[in-house]
Parts: structure tokens; sequence; C-alpha cells
């Protein structure tokens, strides 16, 4: 499911400074997705919202993209047992080709989650009790992620099933 629509708010004042370091919010893309499968992994739902920020309307590409940004403001991968994954960032314009993100996520399946950026398939792994917040940056085509620290001798949920397979 796929929603877009453009915000159309009063245009700035000659000279006006900003509050918000990103602008107005000029649009708005809400995704959502059940049964969702990553390059085979197991199936998730995911939900997310995205706002279009800047100065001007979203009239033209080239206009927005030299003072916008797109502020991914939630985004959650679960599983029937629940929320996996969620995350925000922050992607900036690079050119017409490139968009350079900065953002944070949180997960009780760390591994899963950086054996995902890596592109590769996890081992199994239990589900954490506390959620562990992990900072992510990089080209969009090229994210990484921080590198996670060793969890082993954290708690784990052993009457719960492993965490799912982000990736096949």
């Amino acid at each position: 499911e796929l929603h877009l629509r453009e915000l159309d708010g009063p245009p700035p004042a000659p000279g006006a400074a900003s509050n918000a370091p990103t602008g107005a919010d000029r649009g708005q893309l809400v995704l959502a997705a059940q049964r969702l499968r990553l390059a085979g992994g197991d199936a998730l739902t995911m939900a997310a919202q995205l706002f279009a920020t800047g100065d001007s309307r979203l009239a033209g590409y080239d206009r927005w993209a030299g003072a916008g940004t797109l502020e991914l403001r939630s985004f959650t991968l679960a599983d029937a047992h629940g929320e996996v994954v969620a995350a925000s960032a922050t992607l900036v314009p690079r050119g017409r080709a490139s968009l350079e993100v900065a953002g944070s996520l949180t997960t009780i399946c760390p591994a899963s989650v950086a054996a995902a950026f890596a592109g590769q398939a996890a081992s199994p792994e239990k589900r954490l009790r506390v959620p562990v917040r992990l900072a992510f940056s990089g080209p969009l085509v090229a994210l990484r992620l921080e590198p996670v620290p060793d969890f082993s001798r954290r708690p784990r949920r052993g009457q719960l099933p492993d965490c799912p397979r982000l990736r096949g």
C-alpha cells in the first residue's frame, strides 16, 4: 500500500528565519506492506512514513533538492511475534543520483540486522529482552551500520521463537 500527497503550507516570508533546520513539510509518503520478504527472508510487516521537507513547493526536483531533505520519521518491521526493528533517518540529496543517509534504529535482533546490512543471511538468534539502539549512515546504496557490540551475555527471550531471517 502506498499513499503520496503534497502538503501545501504557506510559503515562508522573504528573509524570515525558519525554526526548523529542515524546512517545512512539503510532501508525505506512507508505505505499508504485509508478508514482505527481503531477498527471500521471512515474511514481515512493514510500515513507514517519509516526509519531503524544504523551503519551496515540490514543483521540481532541482529546486527542492538544493535545500530539501527526506525525513524518515517512522519505519518498522515486525513479524507475527512483534516489532523487530524501528528506525528513523534523514536523507539528504547529493545531486540527482545519490542520497546521503544518517539515522538510528532500535532492535531486539542486532545480529540479524547487522547481517541484513551486510547483505548476508544471519545465523539463528534469540530475541533480546531489551532493544538496543544502533546508528547507520552512508550513501543509500551502501549503508553502513555501526559495529554491533557482543550481546552474547545479555538476557534473551528464550520462550519466544528465534528472530526472523531478515534476508534469505
